[in-house]
């Protein structure tokens, strides 16, 4: 059976990093990345913007203890499923809390309590690539200038002919397949980038 390094180079820097308490850097690029899922997935959940906010102060809370005791296992599911877990964890407690506030339980909240999957896992992965691509499409425009960013928006976003595109901006057809070709593949190493969908994490 092949060996896995602990901690792969590849795509477990930024986890490998905070683990370590002391590097803020680290937990500070963490959560500006993963904190906007987590608020976005209650949003639209029905989960007012500040319980959101307090919801998502507590995932992290949870991940910067778990994350200490934890170290890489490619059998025991990803890093995206984990946090979500997570999440859907506090979420539940949340609901809790304002049931018992209320004093009535909905039917709900136990059909949400019983696991993590189907359409809530779904919900949490949707929201999780849909935030991942965004931010890797900011990550790449800064590297190209108008006109490139303009062709490959109308090529690759609005679906529109190369051939087309490249007579409307008087260029080249291979400029324009080039240029898609190019981006693409930085789009794919940036959401890869970003992603730190490892294979994650049994606890010690």
């Amino acid at each position: 059976m092949r060996t896995v390094d602990p901690w792969p180079t590849t795509r477990v820097t930024l986890l490998g990093q905070i683990r370590n308490t002391d590097d803020k850097n680290a937990w500070r690029a963490f959560v500006d990345l993963y904190a906007p899922i987590v608020y976005r997935y209650c949003r639209n959940r029905d989960i007012q913007h500040a319980d959101a906010q307090n919801i998502a102060q507590e995932v992290f809370g949870r991940v910067s203890i778990a994350i200490r005791g934890f170290e890489y296992d490619a059998a025991r599911g990803r890093f995206r499923g984990w946090l979500g877990l997570i999440t859907h964890q506090q979420m539940l407690r949340y609901r809790e809390k304002l049931a018992r506030a209320n004093t009535a339980r909905s039917g709900t909240d136990g059909d949400f309590a019983t696991s993590f999957e189907g359409e809530v896992e779904a919900a949490w992965t949707d929201a999780f690539n849909s935030h991942i691509y965004a931010r890797a499409v900011e990550a790449i425009r800064v590297e190209v200038d108008d006109e490139e960013w303009l062709a490959f928006d109308r090529v690759w976003n609005q679906r529109e002919r190369p051939c087309d595109v490249a007579q409307s901006l008087q260029k080249e057809p291979d400029w324009i397949y080039q240029l898609k070709h190019r981006l693409v593949n930085r789009l794919k190493e940036e959401i890869e980038r970003l992603s730190e969908d490892v294979a994650i994490l049994h606890r010690q």
